[in-house]
């Protein structure tokens, strides 16, 4: 149902009239003319049909009537005052921040975390931006990054930005428990027995880590290391994984709460070092750092926790 209210402008032309006294006052408080006042005051008392004011050549005089809808409507606008200024500087005092990451490592490591950084801190609020593990921070969309690149990759600390290790990768495979159910030992050759799930942005193939485990000891020719399906995430790929799909060259960072879980195993010891690793790549400046600081110190601190 539709609300049957007073013109709200006039409502707060005549509160301020009657507070102040005068029709000059009130209208320099909302800065407009005392006309203006004038006519917002006559157009409340037409719409209520009484009189609010006395008026006279030199002065203007509340009848009984308006001092008893005045003294109402102050305390209806003080509360409406109340209520919006409080919500105001509530949203003022909030600190918002935009976080560009890879979308493997927002869902497989970040995402999780993130309800615990919101219980500890409800005042920031955290935007969460996926892109390219190739692409560098972009400044002008992101505050910070949690950024997938080599220690010495050019322009990981480029155009006043630095950059911060959090974790270092190896890669080994990763499989779900029920894939070896029954098998008392895997070894390398036995990769021969099981599909090779692809995560082509890992940067090891499965040549590479077959080659390094086998260690020249092992026949593994019978393998057919470039058979199975491919992924253009690691997400995607450990998800197969994790179905029983096959096995599949896993990040630590990536794999580590499926293998806490027992969602994974890693049923080989051999591990990769690819010298790459998750870092934390912010800028200089000193306002967007401290805006940024509660999630920073807390985003190292999760991460010495693994």
């Amino acid at each position: 149902m539709k609300r049957d209210l007073p013109p709200l402008n006039a409502v707060v032309a005549f509160e301020a009239a009657a507070r102040r006294g005068s029709f000059r006052k009130a209208g320099d408080e909302l800065c407009v003319t005392p006309s203006a006042i004038s006519h917002q005051v006559r157009a409340l008392e037409d719409w209520l049909g009484v009189k609010l004011f006395e008026r006279s050549v030199r002065a203007v005089q509340l009848t009984d009537f308006g001092v008893r809808y005045r003294l109402e409507l102050s305390k209806l606008l003080d509360r409406l005052e109340k209520s919006s200024t409080g919500e105001t500087d509530r949203r003022k005092t909030r600190q918002r921040i935009t976080l560009q990451t890879t979308d493997s490592f927002a869902s497989r490591w970040l995402v999780p975390r993130l309800p615990e950084f919101q219980r500890l801190r409800a005042d920031v609020t955290v935007k969460i931006v996926t892109r390219d593990f190739r692409d560098g921070l972009r400044a002008s969309e992101a505050d910070l990054g949690l950024l997938f690149i080599a220690e010495k990759e050019p322009g990981a600390a480029a155009n006043n930005h630095d950059a911060r290790l959090l974790f270092a990768e190896e890669i080994f495979p990763v499989c779900s428990p029920g894939l070896t159910q029954g098998v008392e030992t895997v070894g390398v050759a036995d990769l021969s027995n099981f599909t090779l799930i692809h995560d082509d942005n890992v940067g090891v193939s499965w040549q590479d880590w077959i080659s390094a485990a086998a260690g020249g000891q092992t026949d593994a020719t019978n393998i057919k290391a470039t058979d199975g399906p491919r992924y253009n995430h690691a997400h995607l790929a450990l998800k197969a994984a994790e179905l029983g799909n096959g096995l599949v060259l896993a990040s630590n960072v990536l794999a580590g709460d499926a293998l806490r879980a027992g969602h994974l195993i890693a049923p080989f010891t051999g591990k990769i070092t690819t010298g790459r690793g998750y870092y934390l790549v912010q800028s200089h400046d000193p306002e967007v750092r401290a805006r940024c600081r509660p999630f920073t110190e807390w985003i190292v601190s999760m991460s010495a926790r693994g």
